[in-house]
C-alpha cells in the first residue's frame, strides 16, 4: 500500500503529518482566529469588517490544516460538545460535519479518511452508505439546537430596545471557492423598502464574511439598515452569533434557498423568500 493509501485511511497519520507540513500556516492561523474571534461582529461591524480583510485577500489561510477541520467551521462541533457535556478531551477523534443542506441531485464530496458523518438530515445517510454502507453516520437536526446564544438576556433586550421591531435580510453568499455566487437579485434592496420595510422599526442585514466589500451592503446603509455578521467561517463563536442575530429579529428576509431557512424555522421566526430578477 502506497504511503498516499496509509494516510487516506488512518485520520491520526494523516493529521499528525498534514499539521508538521503546515504547520507555519497553522500558526499565523490560529493567531489571526484569536483575534478577530473576540470582535463582536454584532454590533462593532465596521470593525470586524476592516479586520477580515487579511482572510479575504489571503495574507492569512482561511483554514486549519488537520484531519477534521473543517468539523470546526461555524463552530457547530463546539456547540454540539459543550451541548452533550461531554470533556473534549475525551474525544480523539471527531467527525465530517456537514455544514449546510442539500437542495439538488448534486453529489457532495465525500471525505473517505472520515472517522464518522454528522449531518442535519436523513436524506444524507442514504447518499453516503450508497458510497460506503459501513460508514457511521449520525442525524443531529438543526445545528442551531445546540447553540449557546451570543447575548445575555439582558443584553438582547437593551438591543431589543433600540431597534424595536426587526426585519432581518439573509441576501446569498459567495465562499473563497466560488466567488461568482451571491445575490444577483437587482431588485432586492427595492422589494426589501417597498414590500417590508414600512411594517418595520429596523432593517438589519447579514453580512457573509467573504462578502463584506459587496456593494449591495453599502446601498443597504445608504437606505437606513444596520450591517452585522456572524463572524468569520472558522471562529467557533459563529453559530452563537447567528443564533442571536436571528433570535432578535420579528422576521426573515432571503434572496435564495439556503440553510438558514431551516435555521430559522427552527426558531420560529416567519421567513420571505424573495427570488427576483
Amino acid at each position: 500500500m502506497s504511503v498516499k493509501n496509509i494516510l487516506s485511511v488512518n485520520p491520526i497519520f494523516y493529521s499528525v503529518i498534514k499539521k508538521i507540513i503546515n504547520i507555519k500556516k497553522n500558526n499565523k492561523y490560529n493567531k489571526e482566529l484569536e483575534s478577530i474571534s473576540k470582535i463582536d461582529s454584532i454590533r462593532d461591524y465596521d470593525l470586524f469588517k476592516i479586520t477580515i480583510q487579511r482572510f479575504i485577500n489571503n495574507n492569512i489561510p482561511t483554514t486549519y490544516a488537520s484531519y477534521g477541520s473543517e468539523a470546526y467551521y461555524y463552530g457547530y462541533y463546539n456547540e454540539i460538545i459543550q451541548y452533550s457535556g461531554v470533556d473534549f478531551t475525551c474525544i480523539p477523534l471527531i467527525p465530517n460535519i456537514e455544514h449546510g443542506i442539500k437542495f439538488d441531485g448534486t453529489q457532495w464530496y465525500y471525505q473517505r479518511n472520515s472517522i464518522s458523518f454528522a449531518a442535519q438530515g436523513p436524506y444524507r445517510k442514504k447518499d453516503i452508505h450508497d458510497i460506503d454502507p459501513w460508514k457511521l453516520v449520525f442525524i443531529v437536526g438543526p445545528y442551531i439546537h445546540y447553540a449557546r446564544k451570543f447575548y445575555s438576556i439582558e443584553l438582547e433586550q437593551e438591543y431589543k430596545t433600540k431597534y424595536k421591531k426587526i426585519l432581518l435580510v439573509f441576501p446569498s453568499h459567495t465562499s473563497e471557492w466560488d466567488k461568482e455566487n451571491g445575490t444577483n437579485n437587482d431588485n432586492f434592496i427595492d422589494v426589501i423598502y417597498n414590500k417590508y420595510s414600512w411594517r418595520f422599526d429596523t432593517v438589519m442585514v447579514c453580512a457573509y464574511w467573504n462578502d463584506v466589500n459587496a456593494p449591495l451592503f453599502e446601498e443597504f446603509k445608504k437606505r437606513g439598515a444596520i450591517i452585522v455578521s456572524a463572524g468569520f467561517r472558522g471562529d467557533k463563536q459563529f453559530i452563537s452569533r447567528l443564533k442571536t442575530i436571528i433570535s432578535l429579529s420579528d422576521a426573515v428576509v432571503g434572496d435564495d434557498i439556503a440553510t438558514n431557512i431551516g435555521f430559522c424555522m427552527y426558531l420560529k421566526k416567519p421567513f420571505y423568500l424573495e427570488r427576483g430578477t
